[in-house]
């Protein structure tokens, strides 16, 4: 098995140490096992979970969030469904109000020539606004 160490993984993925012992601690990746000298070890699989946390992040998903995703990977036999549950209570339908879902409502944004009706904020410079 091809292991590297925390230095080694942390270098390859531009980021410090202190942040792959902080992501260890919040259970989004873990060594795969100690060296003789208690140094932490890590295979492919978390080189692998550190690029997806990055990606996530990117997204703009919060560490908590990226934790449950990683969960519903770990857990096969229900990850599916506690896919499509997480998807529905995190994420806006891209369509509006999501019919299978009575009370949720999706982004709304329209467009006014002459400023944004009270209580609506500017989204750009196209005279796109939103609500809230």
């Amino acid at each position: 098995m091809n292991t590297m160490t925390i230095g080694k993984l942390a270098h390859d993925n531009g980021l410090a140490t202190e942040t792959l012992r902080h992501y260890e601690r919040l259970g989004l990746i873990a060594p795969s096992q100690r060296s003789a000298s208690n140094y932490r070890l890590y295979d492919q699989t978390a080189a692998q979970r550190l690029r997806f946390i990055r990606r996530a992040q990117a997204l703009g998903f919060s560490l908590p969030e990226i934790r449950e995703l990683l969960g519903l990977h770990a857990d096969a036999d229900m990850g599916a469904v506690k896919a499509r549950t997480w998807r529905r209570r995190r994420m806006p339908h891209p369509r509006g109000p999501d019919p299978r879902t009575p009370g949720l409502r999706g982004p709304q944004t329209c467009r006014f020539a002459s400023g944004p009706p009270e209580g609506m904020r500017k989204l750009g410079a196209a005279g796109v606004f939103s609500r809230g």
